[in-house]
C-alpha cells in the first residue's frame, strides 16, 4: 500500500521533535564552536564538548545527514550556515536562541496537561524566569533575534538630534549600542531588572561604550521616568501584556 503526500506530511510533522532536539543538544554542547574553522574526529569533538564519544558520534552522523555537518574520511566540519549562526563570537550568531528554545522544550513536554486543566503546569523541576540562568539566556536569545532590527531602526528614524536617550526594560544594551554606534553623540541609560543588566553590561564594554551607555535597575511598572529624556524608548515588552 503506498504513502499518499498527506500521511507523509502527517509523519513529518508528527516526528519531528527528533531534528529539532538533534540541533538543540548539539548546540547545547557548542558542537559547532569546536569545529569552527577545523575538520576533526568525533572523539576530539567529544573532548572538547566533555561528552561521550560514542553519543557525539552518532549526533554528528546525524548533523551530517541534516545538512549541519559534512563528514569527509572520517573527518567533520561545519556547514556554511552552521559556521555562521552556530558558532560563538561569530556576528549572526544565534546559539543563545536555541538554548533558549531548549529550556522551553520541559513546558511543551506538558502541553496534555495544559491543555486538560488549562493552566501551565509550572513544577519546581522547571527552569523559572527568577533564575539568573534563565534569564540570562532569554536575554541573550533577544539579543541574538534583535541586533538587526536595531540596526534597521537605529538607520531608519531620525535620531540625529537625540543627546540622551532612556531604553525602558532594554535587557541586552540591544537598541542602546545600535542607536549609539549610528549618533556618536546619543548617551543612553539602560532599565531592567538586575539579571538582564548583567548581560546589558558586557554587550556595553565589549562593544567599547561604556563611557556613553550606562544602567540603571528598576521595572518599568514602577519606575519614575524624569522629563530629561530626548527619546524614550520601550520596545519588544508590550506584546507580552495581557493586559
Amino acid at each position: 500500500m503506498s504513502h499518499d503526500a498527506g500521511y507523509l506530511r502527517l509523519m513529518r510533522l508528527a516526528s519531528g521533535f527528533r531534528e529539532s532536539k538533534i540541533i538543540l543538544a548539539a548546540n547545547e554542547f557548542d558542537l559547532f564552536t569546536a569545529l569552527s574553522g577545523k575538520r576533526l574526529r568525533a572523539g576530539e569533538v567529544a573532548e572538547a564538548a566533555q561528552a561521550d564519544a560514542r553519543a557525539v558520534a552518532i549526533i554528528m552522523d546525524a548533523l551530517s545527514a541534516m545538512g549541519f555537518l559534512i563528514k569527509e574520511d572520517g573527518l567533520y566540519r561545519n556547514s556554511e550556515t552552521a559556521e555562521r549562526f552556530l558558532v560563538k563570537g561569530k556576528p549572526d550568531y544565534k546559539g543563545y536562541l536555541l538554548k533558549f528554545m531548549n529550556r522551553l522544550w520541559r513546558h511543551w513536554d506538558r502541553f496534555e496537561e495544559t491543555i486538560r486543566t488549562g493552566t501551565a503546569d509550572l513544577g519546581a523541576d522547571l527552569p523559572s524566569q527568577a533564575t539568573r540562568e534563565y534569564s540570562q539566556i532569554y536575554i541573550r536569545a533577544m539579543d541574538n533575534v534583535g541586533r538587526e532590527r536595531a540596526e534597521r531602526a537605529a538607520k531608519k528614524l531620525d535620531i540625529s538630534n537625540v543627546r540622551k536617550m532612556l531604553d525602558i526594560a532594554g535587557g541586552a544594551a540591544t537598541y542602546s549600542i545600535a542607536f549609539a554606534k549610528e549618533n556618536p553623540r546619543l548617551s543612553s541609560v539602560v532599565l531592567d531588572l538586575p539579571f538582564p543588566l548583567e548581560v546589558a553590561a558586557e554587550n556595553i564594554e565589549e562593544n567599547g561604550l561604556s563611557d556613553r551607555i550606562s544602567t540603571r535597575v528598576g521595572s518599568y511598572w514602577e519606575s519614575e521616568y524624569e522629563p530629561e529624556y530626548d527619546l524614550v524608548l520601550i520596545s519588544q515588552v508590550i506584546h507580552g501584556l495581557s493586559y
